[in-house]
């Protein structure tokens, strides 16, 4: 049995260019502005075994495809205010009443306006109205290597696709293997044209890491998507991996791809 869940898609909303990504938690509420859709897409949890694997292998890019580049485009002044908040939090100490500000706001809501955010509350604002405008473009191409051992996909990373490096799709267990971790989770994603404006619609798969190890006081969030854009039917890879150490962000990766859709070879 499927069942629906509430899961903001894109956290993709703070790795988007690295803009917020110091604000990992504080941008949990704007996110939904970040991505410029109205709530999450529809995404259905799924049981790991549930998933046919010919579904999977059809939006697998083919070896030596070449992928467009996509890079999302923030307008100058939402950088500009972005830097405003990384400065004073910062520069912050006390990070409790922004725990306490986070908790007390709804999902899928802004943060109300506190001046210790840095910004004037027109500024505010703007930022918010600002972040419905990023656009997305393609930057450039090149070309996708993978590796194909029975059922397992290996991404090979080269270049401009270096992140890609050390990835195992496998399809038997429907488990994605990453130099940062193993997935634990895997959902369907629907297509909503409304709800994905910034991508354009797509139907797919996302498999999903998010976990936190008190040792080292470390947090490491992995999403990895495949899909099939609706308008054109071309196929869309997104990888998103965002791994914070105590209150410093140790890494912030983002990439997405689109790339056309035949059978692998």
């Amino acid at each position: 049995m499927k069942i629906k869940v509430k899961i903001s898609y894109l956290s993709l909303c703070y790795l988007v260019t690295g803009l917020l990504f110091y604000l990992n938690t504080v941008v949990k509420a704007i996110a939904i502005s970040h991505t410029s859709i109205k709530s999450s897409p529809q995404i259905n949890k799924i049981n790991l075994y549930n998933i046919p694997i010919y579904d999977v292998e059809a939006l697998i890019p083919s070896d030596r495809t070449t992928v467009d580049l996509m890079q999302i485009v923030p307008p100058i002044r939402l950088v500009e205010l972005s830097q405003k908040f990384k400065i004073a939090l910062q520069k912050k100490s006390d990070s409790e009443w922004l725990s306490s500000l986070i908790k007390n706001t709804s999902a899928g809501q802004p943060l109300p306006y506190d001046s210790r955010l840095g910004v004037s509350k027109t500024e505010y604002q703007e930022f918010l109205s600002l972040s419905h405008k990023l656009i997305m473009k393609k930057i450039g191409t090149s070309m996708l290597q993978i590796k194909r051992e029975g059922n397992k996909y290996v991404f090979l990373g080269n270049n401009s696709l270096s992140d890609l490096a050390g990835i195992t799709l496998d399809l038997d267990r429907n488990l994605l293997e990453t130099p940062y971790g193993t997935t634990v989770e895997i959902l369907e994603v629907v297509a909503d044209a409304e709800r994905q404006r910034l991508t354009g619609a797509w139907s797919g798969f996302m498999w999903k890491l998010e976990q936190f190890d008190r040792h080292t006081n470390s947090n490491i969030k992995i999403q990895f998507s495949l899909g099939r854009m609706t308008h054109n039917g071309r196929g869309i890879l997104h990888y998103g991996i965002t791994r914070i150490s105590g209150r410093a962000v140790a890494k912030s990766t983002l990439l997405i791809l689109q790339y056309d859709l035949v059978s692998f070879r």
